[in-house]
């Protein structure tokens, strides 16, 4: 999220003083939402682009439970979410998303493969 946001910043972008909640509604619209998606990815990991399903399960799961803490809000879906994350993290220890190569800070996690089929 730091790396979205500096870039957007260095691009010009004045961020909003409530991006953080807005962020929370879209998540928390996500968690409510991808069900069918969970349960999908509990049988088999599937590509999803430059990674798989599980990392963004993980990153997803994380993201709206710290975004829902901070700003207070949707607490019973921050605390399905903080379930669903740790449930997702002891099964794939290994899930990470890695850094898209623009916003990448390498050091942290593996750069995103562009796969074959994308072109």
């Amino acid at each position: 999220m730091n790396a979205y946001l500096a870039a957007l910043t260095a691009g010009g972008v004045e961020i909003a003083d409530d991006l953080q909640l807005e962020l929370a509604a879209a998540l928390a619209g996500w968690v409510a939402a991808r069900g069918s998606m969970i349960e999908r990815a509990l049988k088999r990991d599937e590509e999803w682009g430059t990674t798989t399903m599980r990392p963004r399960l993980v990153a997803w799961t994380e993201r709206f439970a710290a975004v829902a803490a901070a700003t207070g809000t949707f607490p019973g879906l921050r605390a399905i979410a903080e379930c669903l994350n740790n449930r997702f993290q002891s099964l794939w220890p290994d899930a990470i998303v890695p850094a898209y190569p623009a916003l990448a800070e390498p050091q942290h996690r593996p750069l995103a493969q562009v796969p074959g089929w994308w072109a």
